[in-house]
């Protein structure tokens, strides 16, 4: 690695931009939602690394600093340390290996600027964002030639996102409800069960609209209130694919939990990601404190189950808990009415419509290109596990039909798509009790099984095998 030195210019101009980089940071934190400081900060780093709108910030940015350890530009050299920072949180393999391209020693480069001293407050600021928009670009675009689209996708973008939010309080869509209600009747016997020796850190796959996470915080504030008494003194993880879910989630974490005061004792981190790919951030580092992870609002029967309760148990250390929900359904084939009564919550309404049509716009698919279906009942769809097959599990599908040919755009690739084309938009598994268990327990050790009074909805308390 060049031993070149910054030059006398970079460190002249080092301490006033520093300082007033402190001072914009201060008055962000402050006066702005975390979302809104975050947008603001990253749109000033873009513009101090002289960054167009269809850059690569990951490209440009390992670039600048090369040339800055070099001594061959004027790069802050906060923005370098935030950066610097933000690569050892993460682990990110792109920054390291363009180091090395270029000569560079990555872990001197990292020690050099790992405990350089950031503005107060910056990493609670900073959403981290650990995916590629164009990867997810062909991603959506071979959904939509598969004819089904993957969860992720159902949560992701402004207009999705605003969509699914106002679904989740319509009336028919009563999961939310059933889900924040068996929550708050269990939670004291769940948190009584996860007491230990070590602080704990919250972990949030999916915040949705914040109001079980916000549940669980102010909980846990309220017991150990005596205890208590320092900012930061839970640590609070959010994973989450989509940047306005985590804008709508943390603002309603926010007013609930400030209410009580509490909210200066929160320390946030921020993870715009699937959080199917959680190992990227998470190892064995977070095992300084007991860690639970929340996967609720039904989530598991969005994905399939084996390979995220796989990642979830790749990053759970000794004693860290899972706390996990998902609809039920009756045992064996369900008769028509418990059918019906299954797929009501699913009923055709100006907001399921939206919210589908929403996620279909991506690809530029208009309500007139087609038909939304009403929702069926599948016993095999997304089921791989035979055992599961026979009756032990039912998924929910809600499709679009296309009915006047069309083609869709992107980017550069043209993809027709013909007359009864059917593409599966939603699609949600719901599992038997004793099936849910099975599928839970071959992985973890299930410590309780919290049930609604008529069935329909389970909460499991999880924890590490041994």
């Amino acid at each position: 690695m060049s031993k070149n030195k910054p030059n006398k210019k970079s460190r002249s101009n080092k301490s006033n931009f520093d300082k007033s980089i402190a001072v914009v940071m201060k008055d962000l934190i402050s006066d702005m939602s975390y979302y809104d400081a975050a947008i603001v900060l990253n749109n000033e780093i873009r513009k101090i690394l002289s960054l167009d709108d269809g850059d690569n910030v990951a490209e440009f940015t390992t670039a600048k600093i090369s040339r800055y350890i070099r001594g061959e530009t004027t790069i802050p050299v906060i923005v370098i340390a935030a950066l610097c920072q933000y690569a050892k949180l993460t682990g990110d393999e792109f920054f390291m290996k363009v180091f090395e391209e270029q000569g560079l020693n990555w872990n001197r480069s990292i020690g050099r600027f790992s405990n350089y001293p950031l503005p107060e407050g910056f990493e609670y600021a900073v959403i981290h964002t650990a995916e590629d928009t164009n990867q997810l670009a062909q991603e959506f675009k071979e959904c939509i030639r598969q004819g089904e689209i993957r969860s992720k996708f159902a949560y992701f973008g402004t207009k999705v996102t605003e969509r699914y939010i106002k679904l989740m309080h319509s009336g028919p869509y009563v999961l939310n409800e059933k889900s924040a209600n068996l929550l708050k009747e269990s939670l004291d016997e769940v948190l009584e069960a996860v007491k230990g020796n070590k602080p704990i850190r919250i972990i949030s796959l999916g915040i949705g609209d914040g109001e079980k996470d916000a549940l669980i915080i102010e909980k846990l504030f309220e017991k150990t209130k005596g205890a208590l008494e320092h900012k930061g003194a839970l640590e609070y993880y959010v994973f989450d694919i989509s940047i306005d879910m985590i804008k709508i989630g943390l603002n309603t974490v926010k007013e609930k939990i400030g209410e009580g005061n509490y909210l200066e004792r929160l320390d946030r981190k921020l993870y715009q990601m699937d959080f199917m790919h959680i190992n990227r951030v998470l190892n064995e580092s977070i095992s300084d404190k007991q860690n639970i992870f929340l996967l609720l609002g039904n989530t598991l029967g969005n994905f399939p189950e084996d390979i995220l309760l796989g990642k979830i148990n790749e990053v759970l250390q000794p004693n860290d808990f899972l706390l996990i929900d998902n609809q039920l359904k009756k045992p064996g084939k369900l008769s028509v009415d418990d059918e019906n009564r299954l797929l009501s919550i699913y009923a055709d309404s100006n907001e399921h419509r939206e919210y589908m049509l929403a996620i279909l716009d991506r690809a530029k698919i208009s309500p007139t290109d087609g038909s939304i279906s009403p929702a069926r009942l599948s016993y095999d769809y997304g089921i791989k596990n035979e055992w599961l097959r026979n009756h032990n599990c039912a998924t929910v599908l809600q499709e679009f039909t296309i009915t006047n040919p069309i083609t869709v755009e992107f980017g550069d690739e043209s993809l027709p798509l013909g007359r009864n084309k059917i593409i599966t938009v939603l699609y949600s598994k719901k599992y038997t009790k004793e099936a849910l268990t099975n599928i839970v327990s071959d992985i973890f050790t299930v410590e309780r099984v919290f049930s609604a009074s008529n069935e329909d909805y389970a909460l499991m308390l999880c924890k590490k095998s041994m």
